[in-house]
């Protein structure tokens, strides 16, 4: 039977009492019928003939019921936009990240309607989510999810890191949206890459740059100058391979990975094959 599953049954008939017992634990009866049981007329209609009328009544009642409960947990995110320090003219990716002011997560949590027992903090920067919020929100309206892959980037390096940003900002600022960006990891380039800023057409390095050149025994600070062993030894980490113990990166993906080898042990009888991943 339907009633079975049902958490609320507004009836025009009698339920017996026996067929009451069925109901799922916890649901709610709304008897519209007229008739208590005992062949006497229910609170709910003195007048049998009005049943479908007072059931009419009931199943508005209820729904009203449920848009008024499905619209508490309906929130509209409170975020307050924190202005952008790019610094003066000049600076590098890294430098104007720097310059920048963070939000306390905390603060982010309570604008977008995380409750405080829902988030642990990991100092002000960092938060892990309880999975209890899907509970609570479940009657929420399901959001889109868009995936920003395959870019190509321009010689200024807008990818898919720039191009995901700037999609999240434009619906949050411009159309009001809520919206959350999800960066699988961070952009390599400022620190990775070693890339070198270009200024009025003119290649030159950062500070940081600097500093690692000077610590290698490297003086000089124009680019395009640097020999070809300089720049090997400028952009190689000064780490012994034999001493690496965990032979892959947790942090970030590794680029050796994006095509690997597979079945390559004695027990696979040979079978090998070459697999493509999507790092």
């Amino acid at each position: 039977m339907v009633i079975e599953s049902a958490d609320v049954i507004i009836s025009s008939l009698h339920i017996p009492a026996d067929d009451q017992k069925l109901l799922k634990p916890g649901s709610l009866l709304i008897n519209c019928s007229g008739d208590d049981g005992q062949g006497e007329l229910g609170f709910i209609d003195t007048f049998p003939s009005f049943q479908y009328f007072w059931c009419s009544v009931a199943v508005n009642i209820a729904r009203n019921t449920f848009t008024a409960v499905k619209n508490l947990f309906q929130h509209t995110w409170d975020l307050k936009h924190i202005p952008i320090n790019f610094g003066v003219p000049g600076l590098s990716d890294i430098e104007i990240t720097r310059l920048q002011k963070l939000k306390e997560i905390g603060v982010l949590a309570k604008e977008i309607g995380i409750l405080p027992h829902e988030i642990e903090l990991y100092g002000y920067k960092k938060a892990k989510v309880s999975l209890s919020v899907l509970e609570r929100c479940k009657f929420r309206e399901p959001g889109k999810y868009i995936v920003i892959a395959g870019i190509t980037p321009t010689p200024l390096g807008e990818g898919k890191s720039t191009t995901t940003v700037g999609l999240c900002q434009a619906l949050a600022v411009q159309l009001e949206k809520n919206v959350i960006a999800c960066l699988r990891q961070p952009s390599q380039g400022p620190t990775f890459g070693i890339k070198v800023k270009v200024v009025g057409g003119k290649k030159q390095f950062t500070k940081i740059q600097i500093a690692r050149l000077q610590r290698i025994g490297i003086n000089k600070t124009d680019p395009t100058t640097l020999t070809t062993e300089e720049i090997s030894k400028f952009v190689r980490l000064d780490i012994d391979p034999a001493t690496v113990s965990w032979h892959r990166v947790m942090d970030t993906n590794d680029r050796f990975l994006r095509k690997i080898c597979v079945g390559m042990a004695d027990t696979e009888k040979k079978m090998t094959r070459e697999v493509m991943t999507l790092l």
